[in-house]
């Protein structure tokens, strides 16, 4: 049907934007950077023509396309996450003793949240306004202690 072949176009869509998204944020210097780069991302990769039009002239059918498109990526932003994560404690950037698996679901309802819901204490559109908001707020519990 209709709604199963929309959500398979943007799934495969998907495959590209993590693999530019693995090598983007894989690379970054911090954990406050590597968040950023999601978000800076995220908010460059609209969902594209295809939903957009299926949103504007069938919305049942678009909202049953949003429903299958987030059952199948959830699990691969999971992955992504707690691999980003998990290097990123190799690399000194997380203390050892935090659990990377709820950090995991914070850090993808940070990415969710910055991409979604526009705010006045950060612009999600540039990189020093999240890098600054993300070290002053999200860094400190990946941190060792002192």
């Amino acid at each position: 049907d209709k709604p199963t072949l929309v959500a398979a176009a943007l799934s495969r869509r998907d495959e590209a934007f993590w693999a530019d998204a693995g090598r983007r944020v894989s690379v970054a210097p911090g954990l406050a950077e590597m968040v950023a780069e999601a978000v800076l991302l995220s908010r460059e990769a609209p969902v594209g023509p295809l939903a957009l039009q299926l949103a504007e002239s069938e919305p049942h059918d678009y909202a049953e396309v949003t429903g299958l498109y987030v059952h199948d990526i959830v699990p691969g932003l999971w992955e992504f996450w707690l691999e980003q994560l998990t290097r990123a404690r190799d690399r000194g950037l997380v203390d050892a003793a935090v659990d990377l698996e709820s950090a995991t679901v914070w850090v993808i309802r940070t990415v969710v949240s910055l991409v979604s819901t526009p705010g006045r204490a950060v612009d999600a559109d540039d990189r020093d306004s999240l890098i600054h908001f993300l070290r002053t707020f999200l860094e400190p519990a990946f941190r060792p202690p002192a």
